[in-house]
C-alpha cells in the first residue's frame, strides 16, 4: 500500500503539470524557501527532479500526511483512513517491537485479519483509482495486486 501511494504520487505529481505546480504551492517545506533571482531558470529546469527527490522521502506509512498532500496537489480524497492507520501501527509493533505494542500486550494475527486488510487495502486503492486520470498501469487495466485467495 505504501509503495502504491508513493508510486502514484510521484507518477501523478511529475507527470501533470497542474498537480506539480498545486504540490509545490501547497507542500509546507516549499512554502519558506527562498533563492535569488538568478536560481529562478535553474529550479525551474530541475523542478521535477526536485519534487521527486521531496516525495520519495516521504514517509508514506504517515497517512494523515499523505492523505491531506493527495487532497492538496490532485483534489484526491484516500478515504477513511482510521482502519488502514491502525494497521500500519500494529505492522509497526511487528516490524520494530517483534510483535507487541508499547505495554508488551502480543498482537495476534488471524487469517480473517489479513482476509479482512486485504479487502481494506484493495477498496482503498480502488477508491483513489477511480479518483486519477486512467493511465496504461491503472488498476482496472491490471487488476489489483490484492485480489489473492488465502
Amino acid at each position: 500500500m505504501e509503495a502504491y501511494l508513493s508510486d502514484t504520487l510521484i507518477k501523478y505529481v511529475t507527470e501533470n503539470d497542474g498537480y506539480l505546480r498545486k504540490f509545490t504551492e501547497t507542500y509546507r517545506p516549499f512554502r519558506n524557501q527562498t533563492f535569488t533571482t538568478d536560481d529562478i531558470f535553474n529550479r525551474m529546469d530541475h523542478l521535477k527532479d526536485i519534487v521527486k527527490g521531496e516525495l520519495r522521502e516521504l514517509m508514506y506509512h504517515n497517512l494523515p500526511k499523505i492523505k491531506q498532500i493527495f487532497m492538496d496537489s490532485m483534489g484526491v480524497d484516500i478515504g477513511v483512513i482510521k482502519d488502514l492507520y491502525k494497521a500500519v501501527l500494529i505492522r509497526h509493533d511487528i516490524v520494530h517491537r517483534n510483535g507487541k505494542d508499547k505495554d508488551g500486550k502480543e498482537h495476534v494475527i488471524t487469517k480473517e485479519n489479513v482476509e479482512q486488510l486485504c479487502a481494506l487495502v484493495n477498496d482503498f486503492i480502488y477508491n483513489i483509482e477511480c479518483q486519477l486520470p486512467p493511465t496504461a498501469t491503472s488498476v482496472e487495466e491490471i487488476g489489483s495486486p490484492f485480489d489473492v485467495t488465502l
